[in-house]
């Protein structure tokens, strides 16, 4: 899944003043996280996408390939995110009331990797245990690939641009980055959840979608999957949607879910619907479940 958020850097060594024209490189950060087992943008692949690290062992380990023809320069960074209601990120100014940062309590070797056509690298993760009361701690380890550099006024066409008077040209060149949650558990921590508001609607279109609020309780983070079912009225049930890796994490209480139901219109559901919101995070249970009737 790609967060829409787009940070545009201005990098200073890439400015470079030619009479009175100057240069620039704007580069283009892509945030991505994937609830699959590894997440890939760039070339760059990173494995496992979660990082839970709890109890007496607060070591642990990311896996980082090179997947394609180039090599690649990687740099490892912690930095914050909040979730919204929606599943989106923002960037903390400061933290809220129970939000508590990880970046304080983990160290982690190395911070930057360069890695030939298919080489890959071992970062290895050493958490430090807060004192005071249990708390889940969290940031985000970002694995930004460095863009290849070049030089801004290289080659006929900048030189003829420098001919025709003072003008900045701008080039944009895209960074990608993969960040993956890494979270810190100290002391008896649970949670549980609730689903509410169910309600099931159709589009323009047609297609019908399902829609709910997943209501986190207690003082952790909750991760799991979705699985929607339809059937009743003598019908035996069938899974009609299914989504990995929801999670719903600290201080957020409430997060709002909406799952198209692609091969399914409103017409073509019937008796009811039941969603099932599955632990991925502790054990397989069940953390929460809900049903209407259409």
């Amino acid at each position: 899944m790609v967060i829409p958020l787009l940070i545009f850097s201005y990098f200073g060594s890439a400015l470079r003043i030619i009479g009175l024209r100057a240069s620039l490189l704007a580069a283009v950060i892509l945030f991505v996280t994937a609830p699959g087992t590894h997440a890939q943008v760039g070339g760059l692949m990173v494995a496992p996408t979660r990082i839970t690290l709890s109890g007496d062992d607060l070591n642990s380990e990311v896996y980082v390939t090179n997947t394609s023809s180039r090599p690649i320069t990687a740099r490892i960074t912690l930095v914050n995110r909040r979730m919204l209601s929606d599943g989106t990120f923002t960037t903390p100014e400061k933290p809220l009331a129970g939000e508590h940062f990880a970046e304080n309590h983990i160290r982690f070797a190395p911070r930057r990797v360069i890695l030939q056509p298919g080489q890959g690298q071992v970062v290895r993760i050493l958490g430090q245990r807060p004192p005071g009361a249990a708390a889940e701690y969290r940031s985000h380890m970002l694995f930004r690939v460095e863009p290849e550099q070049r030089a801004l006024d290289d080659g006929p066409r900048n030189r003829q641009a420098s001919n025709k008077g003072d003008k900045v040209s701008i080039r944009l060149q895209p960074v990608y980055g993969v960040s993956i949650p890494l979270i810190l558990r100290a002391g008896n921590l649970s949670a549980s959840a609730s689903i509410e508001n169910l309600d099931v609607s159709s589009g323009g279109t047609g297609q019908s979608s399902v829609s709910f609020d997943i209501r986190r309780h207690g003082n952790r983070s909750i991760y799991g999957d979705i699985h929607v079912y339809n059937g009743g009225d003598g019908k035996a049930e069938r899974l009609v949607a299914k989504i990995r890796g929801v999670a719903v994490y600290t201080p957020l209480e409430k997060r709002h879910v909406v799952i198209p139901l692609a091969q399914y219109n409103r017409e073509d559901l019937d008796g009811r619907l039941r969603v099932e919101f599955l632990d991925r995070d502790t054990s397989d249970s069940l953390l929460a479940e809900s049903t209407t009737s259409l």
